[in-house]
């Protein structure tokens, strides 16, 4: 499934942004002690950040598809309940909330970039140049801590939609054994029970069709649900590297 594949991607990713937050402090680090020529460091700086950027804006993309989506799960359960339409809607936007953060990352690394390459080339003075660089660096942690928060309440909204589906797959499956009774009941009845069997089949039907659309959601929650605890972990050590 195309979520499972973004968590996927998303997990690899947030390990790919936080190895370049980190050889990015190291390689400041370098520079301050006078290890290699300067120009050098600047050079693989300017590097890292740059694949860092790029990282991230995939990372974004992903997130939007992984929105997209849950929305589109929503909209093809026409027949689902507004609560539980309410709360796929809720973990849309929270992955919405977290693209937003990341974007927000990509912001802070590029403006750590660009102090650096305007560095490069004015000359300024190294001890401004690692100071801002590292404001930046520390902006780029407060953000992952940020996008960890978001993701714990995707968690919580996802727990709310399985408690939303559990009632209405209860309700469902009721339905389609009463809908079956009723059918049995009609065509005992013959002839007068015709048109009642119809709209019991009717109703059978769509209990199916609600508990299919609710196993498919199941499914979807399911993979998002696996995902979360990996992502939360990536990113609190990530934001304890970064700090």
């Amino acid at each position: 499934m195309a979520l499972g594949g973004s968590i996927a991607l998303f997990i690899v990713f947030l390990r790919i942004i936080i190895l370049s937050i980190s050889t990015f402090k190291e390689q400041l680090d370098n520079i301050a002690k006078g290890e290699g020529a300067l120009a050098r460091s600047f050079n693989q700086v300017l590097e890292n950040l740059q694949q860092m950027i790029a990282t991230i804006q995939t990372l974004s993309v992903e997130l939007g598809k992984g929105a997209d989506e849950l929305r589109q799960a929503s909209k093809d359960n026409s027949k689902g309940t507004d609560q539980q339409t309410g709360a796929i809607s809720m973990v849309a936007t929270a992955i919405n909330e977290m693209q937003s953060a990341i974007k927000e990352v990509a912001g802070n690394a590029s403006r750590a970039a660009e102090v650096t390459k305007e560095a490069d080339q004015k000359g300024q003075n190294s001890s401004e140049i690692f100071r801002k660089s590292s404001v930046q660096v520390h902006r780029l942690a407060a953000q992952i801590e940020k996008a960890v928060k978001v993701i714990r309440a995707l968690s919580d909204n996802s727990d709310k939609i399985t408690s939303v589906l559990d009632v209405i797959r209860g309700v469902a499956e009721q339905t389609n054994l009463l809908a079956l009774n009723a059918a049995i009941e009609a065509a005992r009845a013959g002839e007068p029970g015709r048109g009642f069997a119809v709209v019991a089949y009717e109703v059978r039907t769509l209990a199916q069709r609600t508990q299919k659309s609710t196993a498919d959601i199941q499914t979807m929650i399911g993979i998002l649900q696996s995902g979360v605890a990996d992502i939360v972990s990536v990113m609190e050590t990530g934001s304890q590297e970064a700090s």
